[in-house]
């Protein structure tokens, strides 16, 4: 989490000191009259499973991922967007903690379901006005991604008892889903170089993402995401 803190800052001092550049060089639109562009997003945020009849307890868990994207405007302020990347998705699993000496394999939010996505998401992009002076604008997108889950893992990992348990469970999840995509947050014109994108996202899984009704019976679980992510 430290690593990732570090880009994110690193990243938007960047963004800042850009801004401040295109301030003083006076309003100018710059990025924003181009009608493609082309860059990528990295993504910190948390994912979870929700749903009815759920086999096991969940609680929410830190993944990672990236995209690259290619945004085209019809107008200044709507346009069109698509990318491909990968997405890490799942859960934690709580487990009472029945034993609480050291050495047995019941303590609780150590066990996680880590699913291993690439997805295709297609979205309409919004961006408002300028912001006064500061190379700023507001902006939004929002539409749905087609999903391959390419690998279900199931980790426990407890050094301290003793315990890393890694097995591939590929055969009880889905492999293809779909979810829908919303974000809200800033574009910033960094001197007429490149756009930095600061956004807030919410992703909702529409597939359940269990497979095998004879492990799972009705259960009806899907995925969730949210989380902060910079793109350019």
């Amino acid at each position: 989490m430290k690593a990732k803190l570090s880009i994110f800052i690193a990243v938007l001092l960047c963004a800042v000191s850009a801004a401040g550049q295109e301030t003083a060089q006076g309003p100018s639109a710059g990025l924003f009259q181009k009608q493609w562009l082309v860059g990528g997003s990295f993504q910190s945020n948390w994912t979870k499973i929700g749903g009815k009849n759920l086999p096991e307890t969940y609680f929410s868990k830190p993944s990672v991922s990236g995209l690259i994207q290619g945004e085209y405007f019809l107008k200044e302020r709507i346009g069109l967007g698509i990318g491909f990347g990968y997405q890490q998705k799942g859960a934690g699993i709580k487990n009472p903690d029945y034993v609480k000496e050291l050495g047995d394999a019941d303590s609780t939010n150590r066990e996680r379901i880590r699913f291993h996505g690439l997805d295709l998401p297609v979205y309409l992009c919004y961006r408002g006005p300028a912001l006064g002076q500061t190379g700023m604008r507001f902006s939004g997108r929002l539409g749905a991604a087609l999903s391959y889950n390419t690998q279900s893992t199931r980790i426990w990992h407890s050094v301290e008892d003793g315990f890393h348990d890694i097995q591939k469970q590929a055969d009880l999840y889905y492999r293809f889903g779909t979810h829908l995509m919303s974000s809200f947050g800033v574009d910033v014109n960094a001197g007429n170089t490149t756009l930095f994108q600061f956004q807030f996202f919410f992703h909702q899984g529409l597939n359940n993402v269990y497979r095998d009704a004879a492990v799972f019976g009705d259960a009806a679980g899907r995925y969730k995401a949210y989380g902060f992510q910079v793109g350019f």
